[in-house]
């Protein structure tokens, strides 16, 4: 016969169990490098959220910095060279882009996105003494987000889109939901594929 400790033990084993094996983020992503730009790359760049939250564009902002850093990149942000109370024309943005040595713009806008909570396991626990029964059930339930991007590089000197992607990443479990562990996700996946197509160096 198990004891007090010894049942919530089990619980707590179990739910730990189910917990790990459920949560996860997962990135997808597909891109597309424009013929006359296959050996593009660039020391500086402007990035541009123009529909992301305050909150989720800091989570954005710092783990760009953080990653693309690794790859000798120098990263700007459209908010802090641009006010928004001005009028920007195509020759004042492009004086802007000139005082700060500016290689490219990087925009990266915001598509479908969700979040769900559905139920999960149920686990029981008890005992029987004397033909009676008593025990507890537990419902775990599971949080799931996606979100999906539309990314652009665009050359600076040109105007041109070097490179466009499409992005989407999905998480679950309450340490992968929500805008850090997307904005993770999000970088570390665009990283990896523009690394791929040769736009950005590998360290």
């Amino acid at each position: 016969m198990k004891t007090a400790s010894q049942r919530i033990f089990t619980v707590f084993f179990a739910l730990s169990t189910f917990l790990s094996l459920s949560a996860f983020r997962h990135t997808d992503v597909e891109g597309f490098t424009d013929p006359d730009f296959h050996d593009y790359q660039f020391a500086t760049v402007v990035v541009q959220l123009p529909n992301a939250s305050l909150d989720f564009k800091r989570h954005i902002e710092k783990q760009i910095i953080k990653r693309f850093k690794k790859s000798g990149v120098r990263v700007l942000f459209h908010d802090d060279l641009f006010a928004p109370t001005r009028q920007w024309d195509i020759e004042s943005t492009a004086a802007v882009y000139e005082k700060h040595n500016v290689d490219a713009g990087l925009i990266i806008t915001i598509g479908d996105a969700g979040t769900q909570e559905s139920p999960g396991m149920i686990m029981y626990n008890g005992t029987t003494i004397g033909g009676t029964t008593t025990g507890y059930a537990t419902q775990v339930s599971t949080v799931r987000d996606h979100v999906s991007f539309d990314i652009a590089l665009v050359d600076a000197e040109s105007h041109r889109t070097a490179w466009v992607g499409e992005l989407s990443t999905r998480g679950a479990g309450l340490l992968f939901v929500g805008p850090k562990s997307t904005a993770k996700g999000l970088v570390k996946g665009l990283v990896k594929e523009l690394q791929r197509a040769g736009h950005l160096r590998q360290r």
